[in-house]
C-alpha cells in the first residue's frame, strides 16, 4: 500500500492580513467591522467539524464552544494556557481518524464492524478525555468531566498544570476504559444507531491516542501521521519531535481587513529570542519561549506603535495564535511558518 499523500507537507493556508499598517506607520484606522476567519484555527474560535452539518451552539455559546456531533458544546480548538497542554485543531485530527479508516480497510483488509459512536464522535470526545488527562485529571475524574459535557452539563476546567518537558499519556487500559463507557452513554442515553466502520474500538482508541501523543510534543499533522502508520505496519515506534526553538527566518500571516503578510528573523538565547520584522514597515522584536507548554510571546516595536504576538507551536517549524496592535482594541489571528533555519540578521 502506498502512503504518498501522508508525505506531502500541508501548505499553510492563508488568510487576508496586514498588521504593520495598523500597528505601525498608518495609525488605528481602518479596520474594517465584521472580517472573521473563515475556517478551523489553532486559536480559540467557533469552528465545526467537517462533515457534521452544524454551525456554532446556540445563542448562549460564545466563541469557545462548538456544537459536535452529538449536539453538545465542546471548548474551540485548545491553545495553551487557560485549557493547559495545547491539542491540535480537531479538523486536523478528524482527517487523521479518515486515513485510520482507509489504514484498516485497505491496508490491513479489516472486515467491516460497527459502533454507536461515529467517527467524529469518538474523535471528539477521546481528545476531550485526552485533554483532562494530560492537565492532571485522573482518569475518573476525566472521564466524568467528558461525559457530563456530552449530558449538556458545560465545560470543566483542567484539573491542574502539566510538567515542562515531553507530555506523558495515560495507560491504555484506562484510556480503553473510557472508550467503553463512551460507547455505553451514546447506546443508552444518546440512542444512536450503529454506525458502520473498519476500524475497531480498542484500534480507534490506540492510534488516536498515540497521534494525539505526537501532536502535542510538537510533531505536525503529517509527522504524527506517518509514525503511527510505522507502527501500525510494525515498522518500529518513531520518537516525538524535538523541542521547538524560535531561531531562524519565519514567514506569516495575519487575518486582518487589507491583507498583507510579514517577514521575521531571530536568534534564541535561553529562552528569549530578538530580532528584526518587516511588513511595510521595519520593527524590532523581542520576545520568549515557554518550555513544556509550547507557547511563545513577542512584541514588535515600531516608532509609533507596538504589536503583541502571543502563540503555539504547531510542530517544530509553525506557529499560530493571536495578535493585538497597541492602537487597535481588536485581537486577530496569524500564523507563521519557518523557512530557514538560519537567520539573516
Amino acid at each position: 500500500m502506498r502512503y504518498d499523500r501522508w508525505r506531502t507537507l500541508l501548505a499553510t493556508a492563508l488568510v487576508a492580513s496586514c498588521c504593520v499598517a495598523a500597528c505601525g506607520e498608518r495609525g488605528p484606522s481602518e479596520p474594517r467591522a465584521g472580517a472573521s476567519p473563515t475556517g478551523p484555527s489553532g486559536v480559540p474560535g467557533t469552528s465545526v467539524l467537517p462533515g457534521s452539518g452544524a454551525g456554532p451552539a446556540g445563542p448562549s455559546a460564545g466563541p469557545e464552544a462548538t456544537r459536535t456531533p452529538a449536539g453538545m458544546r465542546l471548548p474551540g480548538e485548545s491553545g495553551a494556557g487557560a485549557l493547559g497542554v495545547a491539542f491540535p485543531p480537531r479538523d486536523e485530527s478528524f482527517r487523521f481518524r479518515q486515513e485510520l479508516e482507509t489504514v484498516y480497510r485497505t491496508g490491513l483488509q479489516r472486515a467491516e464492524t460497527s459502533s454507536y459512536v461515529d467517527a467524529e464522535g469518538d474523535l471528539v470526545w477521546t481528545q476531550e478525555y485526552l485533554r483532562y488527562r494530560v492537565n492532571g485529571c485522573g482518569h475518573a475524574e476525566a472521564a466524568a468531566r467528558t461525559l457530563a459535557q456530552i449530558d449538556g452539563a458545560g465545560i470543566a476546567p483542567v484539573c491542574g498544570d502539566t510538567p515542562p518537558g515531553v507530555v506523558n499519556f495515560p495507560p491504555r487500559d484506562e484510556s480503553y476504559r473510557f472508550r467503553l463507557q463512551l460507547e455505553a452513554q451514546y447506546h443508552d442515553q444518546l440512542r444512536r444507531p450503529p454506525s458502520p466502520t473498519y476500524v475497531d474500538v480498542e484500534g480507534s482508541l490506540v492510534w488516536t491516542q498515540e497521534y494525539l501523543r505526537y501532536r502535542v510534543n510538537q510533531c505536525d499533522h503529517v509527522t504524527a501521521t506517518l509514525r503511527v502508520v510505522q507502527q501500525i505496519e510494525g515498522r518500529g515506534i518513531g520518537p516525538v519531535c524535538q523541542e521547538p526553538n524560535m531561531t531562524g527566518q519565519w514567514s506569516g500571516t495575519i487575518d486582518m481587513p487589507g491583507g498583507r503578510g510579514f517577514t521575521m528573523s531571530v536568534i534564541q538565547t535561553g529562552n528569549d529570542f530578538h530580532g528584526t520584522y518587516r511588513d511595510i514597515a521595519f520593527g524590532t522584536v523581542t520576545g520568549s519561549y515557554r518550555p513544556g507548554g509550547r507557547g511563545v510571546e513577542f512584541f514588535v516595536y515600531f516608532g509609533d506603535g507596538s504589536g503583541l504576538f502571543s502563540g503555539n507551536f504547531d510542530g517544530v517549524g509553525h506557529v499560530r495564535g493571536t495578535m493585538k496592535c497597541d492602537k487597535i482594541s481588536t485581537t486577530f489571528g496569524f500564523e507563521m511558518t519557518r523557512t530557514s533555519t538560519t537567520p539573516a540578521l
